[in-house]
């Protein structure tokens, strides 16, 4: 076992090794102290990034040629329904989550909106091999996707909020730490976030726009 905790941000020792999942379920193990073990205990594995080949469908509402809402879908109709969800909430909306009878309201109520639902194919190169900076060597893939959140039951939904940055750093771990000072800066400016809901649904949120 490793004598310090590998998570990256963690400087104390390693107390457990636990399993982790990085290409298949729990693959590869990583050894955590105590505080990092109980975090990992409470949350195990709700937030991996896995490797998948797949195809989605697309939302995009433009607010006179401004993206004002973007989303994902596995299917067609939940795109749609999504769509219909966005207009009930933000536009006014009342009418049945299809096609026909949101391009006629669109038609008949607003001219500022334009709407796209298309698909899109996420084609993952072949796998590339890398040597990481500690442990073993790995072959991950180069496309991702993020899970969304479990459904539970509580007084408020549950949300995962995605924060996604780019740094120039010597390595990973310095990239990690430069973007964990970013992110305590009270000076930064507020990021672009992507909120997920339990049931796939996506919403773009610029909070420097508020």
């Amino acid at each position: 076992m490793e004598r310090y905790c590998e998570n990256s941000l963690c400087e104390n020792e390693a107390v457990r090794m636990v399993p982790v999942s990085v290409n298949t379920p729990s693959d590869q193990k990583r050894a955590l102290c105590a505080a990092c073990k109980e975090a990992y205990d409470w949350g195990v594995q709700h937030g991996r990034m896995t490797p998948q080949r797949k195809k989605v469908w697309v939302l995009a509402v433009a607010d006179r040629g401004t993206v004002v809402h973007g989303a994902a879908f596995r299917g067609r109709s939940q795109a749609v329904q999504g769509l219909a969800e966005y207009l009930r909430a933000y536009e006014g909306y009342s009418g049945a989550a299809e096609m026909p009878s949101i391009c006629d309201w669109l038609a008949e109520h607003d001219e500022r909106l334009s709407i796209e639902i298309f698909p899109a194919s996420l084609d993952l190169s072949p796998q590339e091999t890398v040597e990481p900076t500690h442990g073993k060597g790995m072959t991950p893939s180069q496309g991702f996707t993020i899970e969304p959140p479990p459904k539970e039951k509580g007084p408020e939904p549950l949300y995962r909020v995605v924060y996604v940055i780019d740094v120039n750093a010597p390595d990973a771990r310095k990239a990690a730490e430069c973007v964990h000072e970013i992110m305590k800066d009270p000076a930064s400016l507020r990021p672009v976030l992507e909120v997920l809901e339990p049931s796939g649904r996506c919403t773009w949120v610029d909070l420097s726009q508020e």
